[in-house]
């Protein structure tokens, strides 16, 4: 199960460095350049498409039960509802840090897409149908041994992916999830 963490204790923190120095508008600046290929998503998972996407990245590490995820503040309106007080500044934005199991990712995007949901409506729960079409991928997300990363700009709303070869011919090879190939070089592609 995911929790909230201080960012100290993020498995190799020290590969956010390589985003800090790519801030710019590559994809870089969302994945670090250290993989043999990248991908990205039609848009933002959710649903069968998320539960899909975790479970194929899950067989893609050495790791899978060591994730770290960071969600900028700035992304929920209810972020405040968080248990995790410390945040992280990255590329100047406070960034706040979970970790759990690259198999939590659906759990906790749909925590993040409906903080301090129940309350704006008035209601007790958040119903299923609704947690699930409201899930929020966190801004970035890794494995202790760094076999992928996933991360994406809030002004390009879908998700991007660096890890093997191997990676992203199973990513392309999904029914229920639409990958495109970008070359190392990539420049976001933002829907302004």
């Amino acid at each position: 199960m995911w929790r909230p963490c201080d960012p100290d204790e993020l498995g190799n923190p020290e590969v956010l460095s390589e985003l800090e120095a790519a801030h710019d508008e590559s994809i870089h600046s969302v994945i670090p350049p250290r993989y043999d290929a990248y991908g990205r998503l039609a848009s933002l998972p959710v649903g069968e498409e998320l539960d899909a996407l975790s479970e194929l990245l899950t067989r893609h590490t050495t790791t899978p039960a060591h994730c770290s995820f960071l969600a900028w503040e700035g992304l929920h309106m209810g972020m405040p509802h968080l248990d995790s007080p410390a945040t992280l500044d990255l590329q100047d934005r406070p960034h706040h840090a979970f970790r759990g199991a690259a198999t939590d990712l659906a759990d906790l995007a749909e925590h993040l897409g409906t903080l301090g949901m129940a309350e704006r409506l008035g209601i007790a729960e958040i119903p299923h149908q609704t947690r699930r079409n409201s899930a929020m991928v966190p801004s970035f997300w890794w494995p202790d041994d760094l076999a992928w990363f996933a991360g994406w700009h809030i002004d390009a709303a879908y998700v991007v992916l660096g890890g093997s070869e191997d990676l992203l011919t199973d990513l392309a090879s999904s029914n229920q999830i639409g990958v495109r190939r970008l070359p190392a070089n990539a420049e976001l592609e933002f829907d302004h």
